[in-house]
């Protein structure tokens, strides 16, 4: 079964015990660039390094993370996410964005190489985190869970 694959849908009104849930979702671990763990604070934690790279003349660093809360209360799950870029120093880059809104989620796919002052690559790096989230979502709503993504980190942590 791919990370997008369909499973069937739990009874209306009835909905997978938060624990088989969480075990379905760390499965997830095993198909994707991305680290999927449990939390201290939260249920799960998600992260993934696209690109850290350092060379003569600069660095480049892009991160992913995310977290996870399931509230068995409500059968909601509250997500979060974030992504990070820095860079310094002298480089060129060639790349293409593809970035589309919808409501607050923001959809954002990257693709880029980047040069060092001598012509060599330096990185070289592919990045979709939507995709992440749209799984993420499906497997917890065919559980007969709500999804719900938060702007602030505090509303993932117990």
């Amino acid at each position: 079964m791919g990370l997008f694959s369909k499973k069937s849908n739990p009874a209306p009104g009835s909905f997978l015990p938060r624990t088989e849930l969480l075990s379905r979702l760390l499965a997830l671990d095993d198909r994707g660039p991305f680290s999927i763990s449990p939390g201290v604070d939260t249920d799960l934690l998600i992260t993934n390094e696209a690109v850290n790279k350092s060379w003569a003349t600069g660095k480049k660093k892009v991160s992913y993370q995310a977290r996870l809360l399931l509230d068995e209360a409500t059968a909601t799950a509250y997500f979060w996410e974030l992504l990070k870029e820095s860079s310094s120093g002298l480089q060129f880059s060639i790349g293409v964005e593809k970035t589309r809104i919808k409501g607050k989620e923001l959809f954002r796919s990257i693709s880029e190489k980047g040069y060092g002052l001598n012509g060599q690559p330096v990185y070289d790096y592919q990045f979709d985190y939507g995709s992440l989230r749209e799984a993420l979502k499906q497997m917890i709503e065919q559980s007969g869970w709500s999804f719900k993504l938060v702007l602030t980190q505090g509303k993932t942590k117990r």
